[in-house]
């Protein structure tokens, strides 16, 4: 499993973004309430779900320009279809996603 804090819409504070592998993986963000000590409050946002999580084809490739930022985008495509881009620093990664 990995986890990463990040501003995902302007809200509270921090949301984590979180992914995992195996039986019943999936990737999504926690949208982070009001008192984030409220750990009930707390709201799950999949953004897909598969078995294969841990083995999605990813690919990687040096950015376009410099990013002093960490950027995670949701990019729609054909259908339920799309992709999950990351950028930071000189590295850019695209992970395909299906919604469900």
């Amino acid at each position: 499993m990995f986890v990463i804090a990040v501003q995902t819409d302007g809200g509270n504070s921090l949301d984590l973004v979180a992914g995992s592998k195996g039986d019943g993986a999936q990737l999504g963000w926690f949208e982070s309430p009001e008192s984030a000590r409220d750990l009930s409050a707390w709201k799950w946002h999949p953004l897909s779900e598969t078995e294969a999580l841990g083995r999605a084809q990813m690919s990687v490739s040096e950015a376009s320009e410099m990013t002093e930022q960490l950027t995670i985008s949701i990019e729609g495509g054909e259908g339920a279809n799309g992709n999950l881009n990351i950028v930071w620093d000189t590295i850019a990664a695209t992970i395909p996603i299906v919604a469900h």
